[in-house]
């Protein structure tokens, strides 16, 4: 029988070894039974061989090759409504104020934080796409590093690289850090207070005031960066103060009433500029049909096996902080959009920052349960790590293409409108996608999806303003580039009486942008964007034609840049 680095032998005739010998012999934590006596076993006393490890340098070339393959296969990718932001800090940068469209105060974005960082950009004249794919990619890097910080302290020699590759192995995590929006600032930002709480909540280490002191900032920043921020903020903030010990709690809370102090002031002032209560988007996507709810639904359901196991875990370790406390943050961060119709939810990405909360508890779950037997053989661990490896590769949608439809598409038609010899007081178009063709056109909008106007976002019809504001150029959905979708806003049959179709711009083959043109503007203003339309709508077309319209277009696309 061998125990440990010795091998039990029974004792001629059955002899009872001393109860010394069995306490000298036997290993910390074992008992000998009566009849054996320890021998020496071949090679002990020799060094045991360290389990093998991944090697540290090795795995972080590996992650570091990861980020700068992902962003590099997704760098061209931008959606669409990137440049309502963009458009927003233009306008301010140029002393235009927070507008959508000159003179008109409306808050037709929820990244204030986002905004300011780009209108600064602005300001000096650099190109805001890619600014903003710069600060996205720096995002994405610090989000990594504290997943690094997370595993070194919380996954085991061999789980601390589990969450940051948790993380690297979602496709999407590369096409939202590019994407030109906030997603990746807010994922970082939420992940700092869950990692400052944990901190605080380490009894094994002193907080430093110096934490205390940055948290509440941090949870202003949250919330200046998206508005239901503020709920993970507030999270942090109350859990920090219930676990802090006396002297860092002082710090604390002054630090978190100066905090409040600043967030009252900013509220206060944007409350009096656009005079109302939420940003417009809230009202324009307030839902009452139960989308919200099944979108968050449909999430649970997607990560439902990091679910199970982080429950498992959590059975066997009920007094884990990071269990208690990541899925407090986990339910903050993602109810709130149970009351809100997400749109342009791509890839998930108004619930993206909950995959480094998942990331970080499974880490945790997965140990606690080797350590429990669970996991004694690895052929019970694999199948786990494939499953939750698979569950992250294919959760979300793969926009691939879309940023090549959107480039051939509703920027070079925004692009073209801004080149066409159409007098200042014509230029003026109506537009569901209100995001590339305004921002590059620089014309007066209306967003009939009412996102950017306070009039449709409080239930005015599209139709009616759009009736209202006249703009010469009027764009609406068709599948064939003839038909317009039957849609209830806006009313197609009714426009038409005051609009003629001038022609069609071709997004992918499925999805065009149907151009109506005022009856009542000028012949060579007519004349000049029907020319307009054509040559934007042939060079569309022949851009989606071929073997370029492959759905992997995008990375195809990449191969000759490396």
């Amino acid at each position: 029988m061998r125990l440990g680095g010795l091998i039990l032998r029974p004792l001629p005739g059955g002899a009872v070894p001393s109860r010394r010998l069995m306490l000298s012999a036997a290993p910390t934590g074992h008992t000998l039974r009566p009849g054996l006596v320890p021998t020496p076993a071949i090679g002990a006393g020799t060094t045991p061989r360290p389990a093998a490890y991944p090697h540290p340098h090795l795995m972080l070339a590996l992650i570091g090759a990861a980020v700068v393959v992902g962003l590099f296969v997704a760098w061209r990718f931008t959606i669409d409504d990137a440049f309502i932001t963009f458009r927003y800090a233009q306008h301010l940068a140029h002393g235009q104020g927070l507008t959508w469209n000159p003179g008109q105060r409306v808050e037709g974005y929820t990244d204030f934080l986002w905004v300011m960082l780009l209108a600064g950009a602005a300001t000096l004249g650099w190109p805001l796409p890619t600014i903003a794919k710069i600060l996205g990619a720096g995002s994405l890097v610090a989000l990594v590093a504290l997943l690094l910080l997370f595993g070194r302290h919380h996954g085991g020699r061999l789980l601390r690289w589990w969450p940051a590759g948790c993380l690297l192995l979602t496709p999407a995590t590369y096409y939202h850090a590019v994407s030109g929006l906030e997603t990746l600032l807010y994922a970082l930002l939420v992940f700092g207070l869950f990692l400052s709480v944990l901190r605080m909540a380490d009894h094994a280490a002193t907080p430093s005031p110096g934490l205390a002191a940055t948290l509440p900032f941090l949870g202003l920043a949250a919330g200046l960066t998206r508005p239901e921020g503020v709920l993970p903020a507030a999270l942090a903030v109350i859990g920090a103060c219930c676990v802090a010990p006396g002297g860092v709690r002082r710090v604390l809370v002054v630090a978190t009433a100066s905090a409040l102090a600043l967030g009252a002031a900013y509220f206060a002032w944007r409350w009096s500029y656009f005079g109302w209560l939420l940003p417009n988007t809230f009202y324009a996507k307030v839902d009452g049909h139960g989308a919200g709810v099944v979108t968050v639904v449909g999430l649970l359901r997607t990560y439902l096996p990091f679910l199970l196991v982080i429950l498992l875990g959590w059975a066997a370790a009920p007094r884990s902080p990071v269990f208690r406390w990541g899925l407090a943050f986990l339910a903050a961060v993602v109810l709130p959009y149970a009351a809100f119709r997400p749109i342009m939810d791509f890839s998930g990405r108004f619930t993206y920052q909950s995959i480094p909360l998942l990331a970080a508890m499974s880490a945790v779950a997965l140990g606690g349960l080797a350590r429990r037997g669970v996991f004694d053989h690895v052929w019970r661990a694999i199948p786990v790590g494939l499953l939750l490896a698979i569950t992250l590769a294919t959760a979300n949608y793969l926009p691939t293409d879309y940023g090549y439809h959107l480039r051939h598409g509703h920027v070079a038609l925004g692009k073209a409108l801004a080149a066409a010899p159409v007098p200042v007081a014509w230029r003026s178009l109506a537009v569901g996608d209100a995001g590339a063709i305004p921002y590059y056109s620089r014309w007066r909008a209306v967003d009939w999806a009412g996102l950017n106007d306070p009039a449709i976002a409080h239930g005015l019809p599209a139709t009616r303003r759009i009736l209202q504001e006249s703009p010469t150029l009027v764009f609406v959905f068709s599948r064939d580039g003839v038909r317009p979708w039957d849609l209830p806003q806006p009313d197609v049959p009714t426009l038409l009486q005051r609009y003629e179709v001038g022609g069609a711009v071709e997004f992918h083959p499925h999805y065009y942008l149907l151009g109506l043109i005022l009856r009542s503007a000028p012949p060579d203003v007519r004349q000049t964007l029907t020319a307009t339309l054509s040559r934007v709508g042939a060079t569309s077309a022949a851009s989606n034609s071929g073997a370029g319209a492959a759905p992997w277009r995008e990375m195809v696309a990449s191969l000759p840049r490396w």
